[in-house]
């Protein structure tokens, strides 16, 4: 998939206001899941969040920090990425227009959507666990 690399630390902001995507296999956890879907991907100094577009590819949500003439500027460009959220009548485009590229805003606003569209929509991410590993240390020496 796509993802821009571009940092937020202000010592190693880009110069331009587009995204410098590359190539990559990354791993996503599952934020919200049903009629949207958000994902997170998270590295050191790094976290980039990720929607389906409508053919199921995942889309990076982009927000960029950039510098013009010392000047730090944002390419807010996940707002209106987002606008398909503004069908439902509990979103508002205020909602969108105030929103802040973090993780527990964006779960909030996801989910929020994900309930218009289903009464019993519910966040919670089952783990299924297959049987147990055990691991003993021993001591001691084996002579063939």
């Amino acid at each position: 998939m796509l993802i821009d690399r571009s940092f937020e630390l202000s010592n190693k902001l880009s110069d331009h206001f587009e995204p410098d995507f590359i190539e990559e296999t990354v791993f996503l956890k599952c934020l919200s899941l049903g009629k949207a879907n958000l994902y997170l991907y998270r590295d050191t100094n790094l976290f980039k969040l990720f929607t389906d577009d409508t053919s199921g590819t995942k889309e990076q949500l982009m927000f960029k920090s950039y510098t013009i003439s010392g000047t730090v500027r944002q390419n807010n460009t996940y707002k209106s990425q987002i606008l398909f959220l503004n069908d439902c009548e509990n979103i508002s485009s205020l909602d969108l227009q105030k929103l802040n590229y973090s993780e527990k805003e964006l779960t909030k606003l996801f989910n929020a959507y994900n309930t218009c569209y289903n009464e019993n929509f519910s966040n919670e991410l089952k783990v299924v666990r297959k049987g147990t590993f055990n691991l003993y240390p021993r001591i001691g020496a084996s002579f063939f």
